[in-house]
């Protein structure tokens, strides 16, 4: 018995073309760099604000600065993944634009509102 096996690419995967991947890796790790060096300099900074308002607003920051980076790493593994560029909800791409803005984004724009709602 004769049986044909037909390869279809997965909607959850995408094949960026390689100069396209790797402008992508070169601008995350660029911001990752940025963040990270901005992270460090807000930790050095908690504890020597002359006040607590001082203090609670660098906390605030390294948090969000924390978060941040993760959301960069993250991206960078859907690009290792084959998943960058596809919405993690509703597996569509997400626009060439919106990655240009947020290069990290994980989520389409309708998703992403349905997901802070």
């Amino acid at each position: 018995m004769f049986t044909q096996t037909v390869s279809v690419a997965s909607p959850r995967s995408t094949a960026l073309p390689t100069a396209q991947r790797r402008r992508y890796r070169q601008e995350l790790k660029e911001l990752h760099r940025l963040h990270r060096t901005h992270l460090s300099r807000l930790r050095s900074e908690i504890g020597l604000g002359s006040d607590a308002d001082d203090e609670l607003i660098a906390l605030s920051q390294s948090s969000s600065q924390q978060r941040l980076l993760e959301e960069i790493e993250e991206a960078l593994r859907r690009l290792d993944d084959g998943k960058f560029g596809l919405c993690q909800d509703c597996g569509r791409k997400i626009s060439a634009g919106r990655l240009e803005i947020i290069p990290y984004a994980r989520r389409c724009p309708e998703c992403q509102r349905t997901a802070v709602a």
